[in-house]
């Protein structure tokens, strides 16, 4: 994906959503300053993580080798992690209102923000990691596609909430440690062969700490027969990287 060609469908749904900002006037969701949801100058001041040091080619933390050893010694499933930008700088804000405020507008002006972290990433179906049915009747919808599937729209690339589904229920991940998160969420995920199989599967979520739930996402899909599994999230977090 050498940088982001929109599609037309794309075009149109953003110049609804733009006239409906133009009607309705939003806040910046960093700055406050009315007339954009993320205004420019916002948005300009997220920094790519891959701008900074030398990234291990798989997890994309930051090392001195091609590959970490963390990722040398345990294999993850996920063939690369990419992530626009660190649990900061307004990301924070852009996550928080989608997850708990249900900001539609917010997934696409996030799409921009994946440009540098989608280069040269070829994928051939996107995947919002799933909630479970506890979750999502709950919240009233997840997150993860309200990111994934105006991105899928700008690529053009098929989109799809069925091809991975999350068979059983699980604890929140909050306070709980590595080997906490791999347990909670170990075989938790369950991908259907027939939509995936020998796809190049991009797997988009909102942030990633441990990589606890998409390594196992990412086991799930292998599993299923998918050619490779490229994770894309909007932030990591600071000091807690994969």
């Amino acid at each position: 994906m050498p940088g982001i060609k929109y599609s037309p469908a794309f075009s149109l749904y953003r110049i609804f959503w733009t006239s409906i900002d133009w009607l309705f006037p939003p806040d910046c969701v960093k700055c406050k300053t009315k007339g954009a949801m993320l205004c420019e100058k916002c948005s300009k001041a997220i920094s790519a993580v891959g701008s900074v040091g030398t990234r291990c080619g798989i997890c994309g933390d930051l090392l001195f080798d091609e590959i970490c050893g963390r990722c040398k010694r345990l294999g993850p499933a996920y063939d690369k992690v990419v992530s626009a930008g660190y649990y900061s700088d307004g990301l924070d804000e852009i996550i928080r209102a989608i997850k708990y405020s249900r900001n539609i507008g917010l997934g696409l002006s996030s799409v921009p923000l994946f440009e540098a972290a989608l280069q040269g990433i070829e994928a051939d179906l996107i995947i919002p990691v799933p909630l479970g049915k506890a979750r999502l009747r709950e919240r009233g919808h997840n997150q993860a596609a309200m990111l994934a599937f105006p991105l899928a729209l700008a690529l053009k690339v098929p989109y799809s909430s069925k091809a991975l589904r999350r068979i059983r229920e699980t604890r929140s991940q909050v306070n709980l440690n590595v080997n906490e998160r791999m347990n909670n969420v170990k075989n938790a995920f369950l991908a259907r062969s027939n939509m995936i199989k020998g796809k190049k599967v991009l797997l988009v979520d909102d942030v990633i700490t441990t990589g606890a739930t998409i390594n196992d996402c990412a086991r799930a899909l292998k599993e299923g027969g998918a050619q490779t599994v490229t994770v894309c999230t909007l932030a990591r977090v600071k000091g807690s990287e994969v």
